[in-house]
């Protein structure tokens, strides 16, 4: 469902972002802080195209609460004065020139790129359901591939071919790197993909160009699960479609982009380069994947060195410098894997991005209103987090410890769980099952049971057991939903004396682990939670969740559900 969902809200921004007007209708509001409907609807289709999520009101509802208080948190970091941080600035800037050149793009690309016909549309989907085990022969330039396809022709062996060029840009790397293992539709660049999914089983092709660089591909082996089922294509044509147009967009607005640059003068000095690879090589040492973007951002937000000062000079291109302190703000936009020794590429994908922006500045584009929005949420974004930050480091969690104790009693400091249940109890299994059959054609528990009263006896139960022990005791893991008490139960089981019962919940209590025993959790769960502990602790005291008002034509209306089972109203 997930794709699906990401490919129906792509759909959708694709065809409103030209020409939706500005939606001002307020979605949530607490004591004259607002919750715009342009806000709600960016920022939450972005947060369910990333999330496996089922779209409902009530998740409507929930997420709006909290692009509330992360707009009451940004209101209070700009009274304090905040938005002068250059960590702010440079974080709005970043997110606003993203858009400018978007919407730049939009402009030029949307009558260039071909929308998907039928036909293609059917391959697409025979590709879905083909896998193919490739392997590649691969260079960075065109006339060394032809080098590498010649030798093929004259008798060299493949294996031999692909291992020596794999290992030319992977010195390290095991000699099987050649194989690319099990490939399915939508993993490669479109060229390559429609060369290797057009091959036979043992078959080479020529070279293909990708965004990567030249490769001949062999395919080992295929497999294919062909689906004739002329429902299942209708079921995924939309989706199909969708995205391929998606791919053609990006891949011909990428080769645009790359085009431009090439056309334009470039030199970059590669003296003054190396020395920034050595003043950011220690930030990228001490960060990991999960946190590079956030290390990024607060070291280039503080950069100052006497050294290589930020006026320095690195590139010119098409008349104009490009300074460090120019790349250094762009840094946290690079992709990872062009953060490397040699920054040539992470210096050309940040002027790509600064140069369209410019562009589409002077092209009128500031005043688009998708611009306009994307500056207004990245400025509350970029404030809420500066907030936390200054916040989080001198928060005293010592005094919130009786607080989240009571507050986190039954997620994180439950001793034992203590159940009562009805037990049902037959002398053999056959009267069980009437009683199942018939619950199932009448869908009225209460009713069976009473038909099978003369064989069974009802007993009032209770038991207790350890949380790390209610695995496998199912009266401690039903469901205790008071609405529908006579339809939830479990079994049948067999009982100690030989009987067979069944077993519908009543009550349930807990039994929690002392204050005064909960210390050293409590530590582990207070930083663990730090985020939404700071965020809870900055808001003002009087605020509510309870006091938020919504407009719920509104949430129902900013975007569709996806499916009618997604849009069930849970109030």
């Amino acid at each position: 469902m997930q794709k699906n969902l990401f490919f129906f809200l792509f759909t959708f921004i694709l065809l409103n972002t030209c020409t939706q007007k500005p939606k001002t209708a307020v979605v949530a509001s607490w004591k004259g802080h607002n919750l715009y409907a342009d806000e709600f609807q960016k920022m939450y289709i972005a947060y369910a195209s990333a999330n496996p999520i089922r779209d409902n009101q009530a998740l409507r509802k929930r997420y709006a609460e909290y692009m509330l208080e992360q707009k009451i948190i940004a209101n209070i970091a700009q009274n304090n004065g905040l938005d002068t941080l250059k960590e702010v600035k440079i974080d709005v800037k970043l997110k606003k020139d993203n858009v400018l050149r978007q919407q730049y793009m939009r402009s030029i690309m949307d009558s260039r790129v071909k929308k998907p016909e039928e036909m293609e549309i059917r391959e697409a989907f025979r590709k879905k359901s083909t896998g193919i085990l490739l392997e590649q022969i691969f260079s960075k330039t065109a006339a060394e591939i032809d080098s590498l396809d010649k030798l093929l022709k004259s008798g060299k062996k493949f294996e031999d071919l692909a291992i020596n060029s794999m290992r030319k840009y992977n010195p390290n790397q095991p000699d099987t790197t050649y194989k690319m293992g099990w490939i399915t539709y939508g993993e490669m660049d479109l060229a390559p993909e429609e060369v290797a999914f057009s091959l036979k089983e043992g078959q080479r092709s020529k070279p293909v160009k990708s965004f990567n660089g030249w490769h001949i591909f062999r395919a080992a082996k295929i497999r294919s699960t062909t689906n004739v089922d002329i429902s299942a294509y209708q079921n995924e044509r939309e989706n199909l479609s969708n995205n391929l147009y998606r791919r053609r967009f990006e891949e011909a607005t990428q080769h645009y982009l790359d085009s431009t640059l090439q056309s334009l003068p470039l030199s970059i000095n590669n003296k003054t380069l190396q020395k920034v690879w050595g003043k950011i090589e220690p930030w990228i040492k001490k960060a990991n994947p999960e946190n590079l973007a956030i290390i990024l951002t607060i070291e280039c937000a503080k950069y100052s060195d006497s050294d290589l000062p930020r006026t320095t000079p690195l590139a010119q291109v098409d008349g104009a410098t490009y300074t460090v302190g120019q790349f250094i703000d762009h840094l946290q936009t690079v992709p990872a894997f062009m953060i490397q020794s040699n920054l040539t590429e992470a210096v050309e994908f940040a002027l790509k991005n600064s140069i369209f922006a410019k562009r589409a500045e002077l092209n009128g584009y500031n005043e688009n209103s998708i611009v306009e929005l994307e500056e207004r949420t990245a400025k509350i974004i970029g404030l809420y987090y500066a907030k936390l930050r200054k916040t989080v480091d001198t928060l005293n969690t010592e005094r919130l410890k009786d607080e989240y104790y009571e507050k986190w009693k039954e997620t994180y400091f439950i001793d034992t769980m203590i159940t009562t249940f009805k037990a049902y109890v037959y002398k053999d299994s056959a009267n069980v099952w009437k009683t199942i059959n018939a619950w199932q054609k009448s869908r009225n528990f209460k009713q069976a049971v009473e038909e099978s009263s003369a064989h069974l006896r009802i007993e009032t139960r209770t038991t207790r057991a350890a949380l790390a022990d209610i695995n496998g005791i199912p009266e401690h893991n039903l469901p205790m939903d008071s609405d529908k008490m006579d339809q939830v139960f479990a079994g049948p089981y067999d009982d100690i004396d030989g009987t067979v019962i069944l077993i519908a919940p009543v009550s349930r209590s807990y039994v929690f682990i002392p204050r005064e025993n909960a210390n050293e959790r409590l530590d582990e769960v207070v930083t663990k939670n730090l985020s939404s502990v700071t965020h809870e602790q900055i808001l003002p005291a009087e605020y509510s969740k309870s006091a938020v008002v919504y407009n719920l034509e509104a949430l129902d209306g900013i975007v569709p559900y996806y499916s009618e089972s997604a849009s069930q109203k849970m109030k």
